[in-house]
C-alpha cells in the first residue's frame, strides 16, 4: 500500500474534486472489471489497486491522512499514538520555555482577518513572548550548569 499515487491511478490531479474521483472510478472500473475484461490477465490486479485508491481518496478522511502523511493505513493506531505522545511531550517543552505563549498569539494575529498589519504584529509578539521565551532558557541553562555545583 505505501508509494501508491492513488491520483495517479484514478487519473485525476490531487485538487480533483469528490465527483471527478468517483467518476474517474466509475470509468476505469467499467474498463478494467475482470467480468468485463477477460483477454487483460492483469485486470484482476489493476481492478484492486483501482478499488484501493477509490477507498482512500473517497472518503474525506482517509483522504487528508493519505494527503498529509503520502500514504493511509488501515491500521494507523500505532503510528497515530507515537505521534501523540511526540506532539504532548513537544507542548510540554513549549510550554517550560515559554514559547505556547508565542505561538498562541501568532496563531490568533494570524485568524484576525481585520488586523492588515500582520507581519508587524508577528513581530511585536516575537520581540515580547520571545524574550520571555529566551529567557527561561537561559535560566534553565544556568540552573542545569549550576547544579553540578
Amino acid at each position: 500500500m505505501f508509494d501508491r499515487d492513488y491520483y495517479k491511478i484514478l487519473g485525476v490531479n490531487r485538487n480533483a474534486t469528490q465527483e471527478e474521483i468517483k467518476q474517474a472510478y466509475i470509468n476505469l472500473a467499467k474498463k478494467y472489471h475482470p467480468d468485463a475484461n477477460h483477454t487483460d490477465k492483469y485486470a484482476e490486479e489493476k481492478m484492486k489497486l483501482i478499488n484501493e485508491a477509490y477507498f482512500v481518496l473517497s472518503d474525506p478522511v482517509k483522504k487528508r491522512d493519505y494527503d498529509t502523511f503520502g500514504y493511509y493505513n488501515e491500521s494507523k493506531s500505532d503510528y497515530v499514538e507515537e505521534f501523540a505522545q511526540i506532539l504532548k511531550t513537544l507542548k510540554a517543552k513549549m510550554h517550560d520555555l515559554g514559547l505556547d505563549k508565542l505561538f498562541e498569539e501568532i496563531n490568533k494575529i494570524l485568524n484576525d482577518d481585520t488586523n492588515p498589519k500582520k507581519k508587524e504584529a508577528i513581530k511585536k509578539a516575537i520581540l515580547t513572548f520571545g524574550t520571555t521565551a529566551l529567557t527561561v532558557l537561559l535560566v534553565k541553562l544556568v540552573n542545569d550548569l549550576l547544579e553540578g555545583d
